[in-house]
């Protein structure tokens, strides 16, 4: 998000807000912000604080927040509707946006009150377009003349008619907006969001759970994964990974934590006993499985890199944890398997990104969290390295 420069607030005796940049950009700039009666219409190049030159409210460079807390703002803040205000403070981004939105269309204002999560999922596809076109808002907002599933299927072609309800029960404060293709991914998957009606309550990492575990929709378990972190997913994608689906049905049946994480360490001694082990590793056309590319980071005298296939299952063996299962990953150049020796007796994973190479995971004996000791070792070394550092332990 870029940064807002400072701004100093100032209300005009009609009430119209007054927002100065002159001083923060080194060039004049005064903004003059019309009240909600006015349906926010805002002006540049103020002369004498008499507006020149119309421009949208949604180039602004300031939160609603701050607005709302600003002695200044008070009056052009009251001129807002109270359920017009409270629904785009509830919004996690672009609510000045929908604020002119609302102000500008009464269908865009029944929109935001029915249906926040629809209204602001349409706005924020149109936020960019608008920004380089901000004459065509007027025939945008005409748009939203028309039935919510209607307006749904603007940005998401395929959305079924249930999608429309399950945005209405989603908490659209906890939408990312920066993955809203996965949200609009997910409504138009009709099997998917059927299986979410019977959701009473939903949040956007849930529905990010239930695509990604589409299976554990409806089920107890589905609870448990909701609330979990990526590395205790982790977990749960290895045991799948492991069994080859077949831990899928045992997973859906767990109702704890704890039953998850023992459906894993039964996987994991079943894999490290060698014969899974053996059928996934990649092999070429003489059947002698492929070899590792060379290694992303140097080791040292203390941490050495796993080498082979049989070093990294001896290493799952002797940790008893599953690291042996990301082996194909590591052949195919993906990831990378390191060892910390003793006395810590550890294992570090690498993984491959768009960003390059980064921590992935350190891990003990049964899944043990590294020390803070075991964690400086390995920043240090690969700070060393100049990698970045990602890691969600």
């Amino acid at each position: 998000m870029p940064m807002q420069p400072e701004l100093l607030l100032g209300c005009l005796s009609n009430g119209d807000l007054r927002l100065d940049a002159s001083d923060a950009l080194g060039y004049p700039c005064v903004n003059i912000v019309k009240t909600w009666s006015d349906r926010l219409e805002v002006y540049n190049g103020a002369d004498g604080d008499q507006p020149k030159e119309q421009v949208y409210l949604f180039d602004i460079p300031i939160s609603l927040e701050i607005l709302q807390k600003n002695v200044y703002a008070e009056y052009w803040i009251e001129s807002i509707p109270k359920p017009i205000l409270n629904s785009c403070l509830e919004l996690p981004s672009i609510q000045l946006f929908v604020l002119h939105c609302v102000a500008n269309s009464r269908d865009a204002a029944d929109l935001l009150l029915s249906n926040p999560a629809l209204c602001y999922l349409w706005a924020w596809v149109n936020y960019s377009y608008l920004q380089s076109r901000p004459g065509e808002i007027d025939t945008l907002l005409d748009q939203l003349h028309a039935k919510q599933l209607n307006i749904l299927r603007q940005i998401a072609p395929r959305a079924p008619k249930a999608a429309v309800k399950l945005l209405k029960r989603l908490d659209v404060a906890s939408i990312d907006p920066f993955r809203r293709n996965a949200l609009l991914t997910i409504l138009q998957d009709a099997t998917l969001v059927l299986k979410l009606s019977h959701q009473q309550a939903l949040c956007f990492p849930s529905l990010l759970i239930a695509d990604r575990y589409s299976w554990a929709v409806n089920q107890r378990v589905f609870g448990i994964l909701i609330r979990l972190q990526r590395q205790e997913l982790r977990l749960l994608d290895d045991a799948i990974a492991m069994s080859d689906g077949r831990a899928i049905q045992a997973l859906a049946r767990c109702e704890t934590w704890p039953e998850v994480v023992a459906c894993h360490d039964r996987w994991a001694r079943e894999w490290n006993r060698g014969r899974l082990f053996e059928e996934m590793l990649l092999r070429d056309d003489r059947g002698i499985a492929i070899a590792f590319p060379p290694p992303p980071v140097e080791p040292t005298s203390d941490i050495c890199w796993l080498a082979t296939p049989d070093e990294v299952m001896q290493e799952g063996r002797n940790l008893r944890h599953c690291i042996s299962s990301y082996v194909t990953k590591v052949q195919r150049g993906e990831y990378a398997v390191y060892h910390l020796r003793e006395p810590y007796n550890v294992t570090i994973g690498l993984r491959r990104s768009a960003l390059g190479w980064q921590l992935d995971q350190i891990r003990g004996v049964c899944n043990r969290s590294p020390t803070t000791e075991e964690h400086s070792i390995v920043d240090e070394w690969l700070r060393a390295k100049g990698l970045s550092l990602v890691f969600d332990n």
